[in-house]
Formats: C-alpha cells, sequence, structure tokens
C-alpha cells in the first residue's frame, strides 16, 4: 500500500545515494527544491509523471518508489507458468495446420 512518508524517504535515500543536494535534483528535473523538499519530508506525493521522471532519473522503477518493491520478474516462476500454459496446448496439431492464404 502507498505510503506517502515511505515513498519520500525512499526518494530522499536514492538522492543521497546519487550524491545530488535537493537544489541538483530539482534544477535537474525542472521543478523548485521546495517541491524536492516537500516530496522527501512526505508533505506531498508527486505526480505521476515526476515519478515517471524521478525512476529515470533513479535508474528503478515507479514500483519501487511507491510501493518499495522492485517488480523482478522471477524467472523460475515465468518458466514454470509458460511451461504450465504451453503443455496443455498440442503444439503438433498447432504446427501441423496447412496455411491458409488469405483471401
Amino acid at each position: 500500500m502507498y505510503n506517502i512518508n515511505e515513498s519520500g524517504e525512499r526518494i530522499r535515500e536514492l538522492r543521497l545515494k546519487k550524491g545530488v543536494t535537493q537544489e541538483q535534483m530539482a534544477n535537474d528535473l525542472g521543478v523548485t527544491v521546495e517541491t524536492v523538499s516537500r516530496i522527501e519530508r512526505g508533505v506531498r506525493g508527486a505526480s505521476i509523471d515526476l515519478m515517471s521522471i524521478l525512476s529515470k532519473y533513479f535508474d528503478t522503477t515507479i514500483d519501487f518508489l511507491v510501493n518499495g518493491k522492485e517488480i523482478v520478474t522471477d524467472l523460475m516462476n515465468c518458466h514454470r507458468f509458460a511451461y504450465m500454459n504451453c503443455h496443455q496446448i498440442d503444439w503438433f496439431s498447432v504446427i501441423s495446420q496447412p496455411h491458409r492464404a488469405a483471401a
């Protein structure tokens, strides 16, 4: 669940990790220092447009900025899901169907 204070703290931590001041970040993003400060303190949330810009600026996901979780595809589960779904298809019948020319 979205917590404005936690989101602001994550943004602050990312800014510090990047080694930039609030002033530098504000200039880079085209916002005011007050906006950066208010977001980091949890006084206001960032718009979806600014979240998108922030995710690129910090090379992370919007999901991480909002929820603190990276959406990382679990390859094992992904492969398992694909296998389970593909396994149910009779691929031989699919590939052995004659190609029909468009009318």
